[in-house]
């Protein structure tokens, strides 16, 4: 080593420890060598005393030439391994481990659908983000990219690569089994918890003792020769149960056990009297519910988040039976024929168990059918069109449908490909149905349309204090052959 190749090391080894940027890489980068030796070199170039190892050439490798493939910016040592690649803000050569050389690349390739950030790798493989970027832009990676490397392919490794992808896939698959396997490990154990402490068993004394209360029947109206078209009615985010108080809040009203009733009763006087306006009746009525029904047994949601009620356990939910068990018998009486659809919120898992009650409740009406999904997203047919309900929201984990339109398009395209085929042939229309955010949305994509569906709680301090407000209704549809013939606005103010 001369002179000048001594005091340049020295000045740029002392420089990187003075702004802490890594003179320990630089030193093992330069002499190829451990932390542990480069500390010590360090301090004999901090003395002046003369040094026992000789410095790396640029790019240099321990190997002859033909064991050597170069790159743009790197060297591929193929006898060691190793990757030389000079990274300017890594301060010179960074050697990478070809182990690691291709770790990096298929965690960052979307080949399996389930590709790392560069702040995720880089925290993985202890290296900065800057280190990561440059190190990708050297090498062309995209999430796009092949998890085979270019130098595999030129020296004819091409089956091993082959073998190594397949088997990090079987490990991701399995990986993905196991989770989904302790899932459910962790869903059965709740649920039995939550029986040991007694929220659960009130519903087996609640319907022992419950029978359903007198409905007086309202006045037939004429029978109409003309039947045509189907009557959709919605029923989403009630939470029944939630307790608002108008002097809490800058806009909106009382809502509480008391006014919950009338409100749905309301609800169904406003649609007797729309349906009796018109010249023809409806071949059906289909009621969907969208979800949170219930506002929260326990008085949190399922995922631990506290929430304001007005009433919990069996008397929340024997008020829910009876206001749906009005609800559905005015329904049966105003359309004759009534077909259910009903999913989950992510406020109270026990939707489902409503309507599995309400299911048992109407068992000896053949006039009405219940169909009650455990899925999170569910597919049906209205006449020629295609219905895909899902709350908007998980009860699991935090999981929304998009908000984005380019996100929200993609997420219910892909639902329609996975679910379409269960609605059979000769589908004119798609729509897609959530509720969740507590306001009406209607807006057209690429081969289906998009549908939120509004609350009708008339005031509550979590959209308050958020400066959300959107005036309390319910959503009807008059659906015929080819798609949505009419949107009908409820409210209920």
């Amino acid at each position: 080593m001369t002179d000048n190749e001594y005091i340049d090391i020295r000045l740029k080894a002392q420089k990187l420890e003075k702004n802490r940027k890594g003179y320990l890489n630089y030193l093992c980068s330069t002499f190829d060598c451990d932390k542990s030796t480069a500390r010590a070199i360090f301090e004999k170039l901090v003395n002046n005393e003369p040094l026992e190892v000789k410095p790396m050439e640029e790019d240099a490798v321990e190997i002859k030439e033909e064991g050597l493939l170069f790159g743009d910016g790197y060297v591929y040592n193929s006898a060691t391994d190793k990757y030389i690649v000079k990274l300017r803000s890594y301060g010179g050569n960074y050697i990478c481990p070809g182990d690691q050389h291709r770790a990096m690349l298929t965690a960052y390739s979307n080949w399996a659908g389930n590709e790392r950030s560069i702040q995720k790798i880089a925290t993985d493989y202890k290296m900065r983000r800057e280190w990561v970027i440059e190190y990708f832009r050297i090498f062309n990676w995209t999430h796009d990219a092949v998890p085979i490397t270019d130098e595999e392919i030129k020296l004819g490794k091409f089956q091993e690569a082959q073998e190594r992808v397949i088997d990090r896939k079987k490990t991701d698959y399995l990986q993905e089994l196991q989770k989904a396997d302790w899932k459910q490990i962790q869903s059965d154990a709740r649920n039995w918890q939550l029986f040991e402490f007694g929220q659960l068993e009130p519903f087996e004394r609640l319907l022992h003792k419950w029978t359903p209360p007198i409905i007086p029947a309202i006045a037939q109206p004429k029978l109409k020769q003309l039947k045509k078209n189907v009557f959709v009615t919605t029923l989403s985010d009630l939470h029944i149960g939630l307790r608002s108080d108008s002097t809490e809040l800058t806009k909106g009203g009382n809502y509480n056990s008391d006014v919950v009733s009338e409100v749905i009763d309301n609800y169904s006087k406003k649609i007797a009297i729309d349906v009796a306006d018109r010249n023809y009746s409806f071949e059906k009525c289909v009621l969907i519910s969208a979800g949170d029904i219930l506002h929260s047994l326990s008085g949190e949601t399922e995922k631990g988040t506290q929430l304001e009620c007005d009433i919990l356990g069996e008397s929340q939910f024997e008020l829910a039976l009876n206001c749906l068990h009005r609800f559905i018998t005015r329904m049966l009486e105003i359309f004759g024929t009534v077909e259910v659809h009903s999913t989950k919120g992510n406020h109270s898992s026990a939707d489902w168990i409503l309507f599995k009650t309400l299911e048992c409740a109407f068992n000896a009406n053949k006039r009405i059918t219940f169909n009650n999904y455990k899925t999170r997203t569910s597919i049906f047919r209205i006449k020629n069109i295609a219905i895909i309900l899902d709350h908007g929201e998980s009860d699991y984990v935090k999981a929304k449908v998009p908000t984005g339109v380019l996100g929200r398009e993609s997420y219910v395209q892909n639902k329609f490909l996975e679910l379409g085929e269960r609605v059979g042939p000769g589908i004119k229309a798609r729509i897609f149905l959530q509720g969740d955010k507590h306001h009406y949305e209607q807006s057209e994509f690429r081969g289906f349309e998009f549908i939120m569906l509004s609350t009708c709680v008339l005031g509550d301090k979590y959209s308050d204090h958020l400066g959300l407000h959107s005036r309390p209704r319910q959503n009807c549809f008059i659906f015929e052959d080819n798609g949505i013939k009419e949107v009908l606005h409820y409210y209920l103010d």
